[in-house]
Order: structure tokens, then sequence, then C-alpha cells
């Protein structure tokens, strides 16, 4: 259960007397410097009685910054804090509201009574054989990479998106973009 407060989400500010080429190739995950560069809140590494979001914006001294979003993975998965994340950015951005609106339907979530099955969900029967994706797939055939995209990088998947007219605003993934020519890239590599 949570308890809705009104709280709001804890925002945190910071400056950060280094430049991103003080960091060097560590970049790369695992990033040594987190524990320096976070502000760890107090109770907030919890599952119970934790913030259900913290954000925190650190400036750099070239003018970069490092954007951190922790949060609670009861409340959240991937799905949708990158719908939150879009719409975050969206209104950053200047419109006055998301193109996906929230629902605010709670009564959705309510469990009826009686209890009762209005629909059939076979993806949540239990699988017939206990082979889970990991032991479907051979590991040698699984490629294992972080990649890191700089300003080149960015802007060559930039100079691959569709032109955009000037009276018209989109948000573009330009992670979904990155992964789908990975991807590729992949197949490419184990066609036999």
């Amino acid at each position: 259960m949570v308890d809705c407060t009104g709280e709001g989400v804890l925002f945190t500010e910071a400056d950060a007397d280094v430049s991103l080429k003080d960091f060097g190739d560590v970049l790369l995950p695992p990033f040594h410097y987190l524990d320096e560069l976070l502000y760890d809140v107090p109770g907030s590494s919890n599952v119970f009685n934790a913030p259900l979001m913290l954000i925190q914006v650190t400036r750099l001294k070239c003018g970069g910054f490092i954007f951190v979003i922790r949060i609670n993975h009861t409340i959240s998965d991937a799905f949708g804090i990158a719908q939150f994340m879009n719409a975050l950015a969206e209104i950053c951005r200047g419109m006055n509201e998301p193109s996906i609106s929230p629902v605010w339907r709670r009564e959705l979530l309510s469990v009826r009574n009686p209890p009762r099955v209005t629909c059939y969900h076979p993806e949540l029967e239990q699988a017939h054989n206990n082979k889970g994706i990991i032991n479907v797939i051979s590991l040698d055939n699984m490629a294992r990479r972080t990649f890191f995209y700089g300003p080149n990088e960015l802007a060559t998947i930039r100079s691959l998106l569709p032109v955009i007219r000037e009276d018209k605003s989109i948000a573009t993934s330009v992670f979904l973009l990155s992964t789908i020519l990975v991807f590729i890239h992949i197949q490419k590599l184990l066609i036999f």
C-alpha cells in the first residue's frame, strides 16, 4: 500500500568541480564515481518507507550535467519510468501537456467483490517447459557489450532521424534507434 502524502518528488541540485574529461574512460559501467556524485538520501536505499522517486541534476564545470533518476521499483517498471521521462522531457520543452495522458482511473486497480476473471490471459499460465530464455539461447551466441555514445556518434544517429518541420515537435528515442542499429550490427556478425 502506498501512503499518498502529496510530498512530491525529492529534487537535488548540485555542482561538481569536475568536467567530463576528468572522468577519463570510466564512463562505462560500473561507474566508480557514482557514490561521490550522487547524494544518498538517508533511508532512500530501503525498499519500505523509501521515497518513490528521487531526481538529481549535477552541473559540471565544463557546462555539461549529470541527470540521475532513482525510482522505487515496487512502484514503477522500466516502461513506466520511460513514459514518465518522455512526459517530463515534453513539458521541459514547453508542451502544455504530455502527448500520452496519464490514466487516473484508480478504480481499474481495485479488486472486484467477489473476485472474477473477465478475460483469459495465456501469458500468465505456468510455462510447460522450465527452460528460461537463458537456457534456450546459448551464451556463446550472445553479444555482451556496453556502448558509449559521444558527440560524433550522437551526430551520426541524429543524421539518420527524419527531418522535423519547425512548426512540429516530436520526442525521439535515441536509445531505441541506437538499439535497432546495434541489433542490426549484431545480426550481421551472427549470420553464418
